[in-house]
Parts: C-alpha cells; structure tokens; sequence
C-alpha cells in the first residue's frame, strides 16, 4: 500500500465532493433563495460570507482538489508517462483534470469578483433604505445573471470532472 496515494485520494475525493455539492447547493438552492428573498437574502448572503466564511471554505476545498489532483495525476500517470497519457484512462483523467482546473479559474476570475461586486452592491442599497435606484437595479440584475451563468458553467464542468473521475479507471 502506497501511504501517499491514500492520503492523496483521500483528499482528493472528500474535497472534490464537498466543493462539488457546495457550489451546486449554491446554484440551485441558497442563490434563488436569496434573490427571491430580496433584502433579506442579501443579509443572509452577507452573513454567510462575512461571519462564516463561505468563500474562504469553498477556495480551500477547491484548492485542496486541484492540488491533490496534480498530485494524483502525477504518480499515477508515472510522471506523464506519454502511452499512459494516450491510453483512454488517461484521456479521460485529463479530460476530467482539465475541467476541474478550468472550473477552478472561471471561479477565482469570474465568480469571486462578481460575488463581491454584488455583495458591496447590496450593502450600498441597504444604506440606501429605500430599495435599489434603476440604475442599481440594472446593475444588480446584470450581475446575478453574470454570477448565475458563471456557476452554472462551472457546476456544469465540474459534474463532468466528477463523471470522468469515476470511470476513468474503469476504460
């Protein structure tokens, strides 16, 4: 038994797993939530960036799965080994790799701004009092929908990575 294969599969797959089910809980449950709660839902978003640091928890698994991927990829490849790299295994590991990474790219370059852009947005309002001006309503729904094509993408790539990973092996 290879300890460092363990240990690097085990976090892989736990940490592949919670950002996957995080982002599509995010996706399709907490962001309608709050956007159908209004003022609400953007204390809760607040709340749950601020005081229990959402983002901070999903950069962490996501870094933790792309890092212990290399890692993986890298030993069990045999150090990109090009027949393994040919073989419909490692095809579809990379296939998978590649998503998981690029998933990991549109989130800090794209998901990150826009969540925090919309965070200062609605924090802004909120001083306000008295609901968004036309011009802050323009910009607030250009960026939900921005956030809401970027996280569908990217949960979109991600449950092919996850596919890709649990059969790759198998091909």
């Amino acid at each position: 038994m290879n300890a460092e294969l363990v240990v690097l599969r085990f976090v892989h797959i736990l940490a592949g797993a919670l950002w996957f089910g995080g982002a599509a809980m995010i996706l399709f449950f907490l962001m309608p939530a709050a956007r159908d709660l209004g003022p609400a839902g953007g204390e809760l978003m607040r709340y749950l960036t601020r005081t229990r640091s959402l983002p901070r928890w999903m950069l962490t698994m996501t870094l933790l799965t792309v890092v212990s991927g290399l890692g993986l990829f890298y030993r069990v490849s045999g150090g990109f080994d090009a027949a393994w790299m040919g073989s419909r295994a490692g095809m579809t590991f990379s296939v998978g790799g590649a998503l998981g990474i690029l998933t990991a790219v549109v989130g800090l370059l794209v998901n990150s701004p826009t969540a925090k852009r919309l965070g200062a947005l609605g924090a802004e309002i909120a001083r306000g009092g008295q609901g968004p001006t036309p011009a802050q309503g323009v910009e607030l729904a250009r960026l939900q929908t921005r956030l809401r094509v970027a996280s569908l993408a990217g949960v979109g790539m991600l449950g092919v990575a996850v596919a890709a990973m649990a059969v790759a092996r198998y091909l």
